[in-house]
């Protein structure tokens, strides 16, 4: 590949090389040509490496590194080999419709954005329902108090500016995070930013709850809000010219969660 790509696709991985054969053949199927992809193995010990290695396009790079137990760290480490403009983040049992980057990339490019994430369709038991993951609505941008009542960004369909996560950081890799690491991102991202949010199902997600890693989380809800408010306060404070906002919002948030 000559000179950098517009946008880096980051895609973690564990032990699960036939749902990511798929999921890579999704993004080489885009509409949209400028991106690279990095696939982030976290320890897997099947032969995904080298079914990775058999596909014979020079824009797939593999990321090998040593067993996490969860996403963030692969991810992290994808963000910081990444060398497009965009970051977009697939998990590796998940896919998108071949339309999904051109959309996006037109939208931020358009409305001068630096987020854009879309509605879902649910891949269930191998079966792709029609009904969305979110239901419809007139939501074009969500705001961090959206996203309190309930994270509408689902991971794989995310589109973000590298300049937003220089801001903010990568995803927080504490084990008290594990499935829910990339709702305290976003709730970082959205108190710089606004996110816009097409309604399109441009992405799929495999809803497989026995191996879902949010499905398996034990904290109670109230707790894990907590706890991804406390990152989120620690993040935002560094920014010195919102720093007052950020601390009022966030004590706000705090007193709604210790009251749900």
């Amino acid at each position: 590949m000559n000179g950098s790509p517009l946008v880096s696709v980051i895609i973690p991985t564990h032990n699960r090389r036939e749902q990511l054969r798929v999921a890579v053949q999704t993004v080489l199927a885009q509409q949209f040509r400028d991106f690279e992809v990095i696939v982030c193995d976290d320890g897997s010990t099947d032969s995904t490496e080298a079914m990775i290695r058999s596909i014979s396009d020079s824009r797939i790079r593999w990321l090998g590194g040593p067993r996490s137990g969860g996403p963030a760290v692969p991810r992290n480490r994808g963000i910081q080999a990444a060398r497009g403009q965009w970051y977009a983040f697939l998990d590796s049992d998940d896919q998108w419709h071949p339309q999904k980057l051109s959309t996006q990339v037109a939208v931020a490019q358009r409305d001068e954005l630096r987020m854009c994430c879309t509605n879902a369709q649910i891949l269930r038991n191998g079966k792709l329902s029609i009904d969305r993951y979110f239901p419809p609505s007139d939501d074009r941008f969500l705001t961090f108090r959206d996203l309190l009542r309930v994270n509408k960004v689902i991971c794989s369909s995310m589109l973000v500016h590298r300049a937003v996560l220089r801001q903010v950081g990568g995803f927080p890799e504490g084990r008290e995070f594990l499935a829910i690491e990339d709702y305290a991102l976003w709730l970082a991202c959205s108190m710089v930013d606004r996110i816009r949010y097409l309604s399109e199902p441009l992405t799929i997600y495999r809803d497989e709850p026995k191996q879902s890693l949010r499905a398996n989380a034990v904290h109670r809800e109230a707790v894990r809000k907590r706890c991804v408010l406390r990152e989120v306060l620690r993040r935002t404070c560094r920014i010195r010219r919102y720093r007052t906002l950020y601390q009022m919002q966030l004590l706000a948030a705090c007193f709604f969660v210790n009251r749900s």
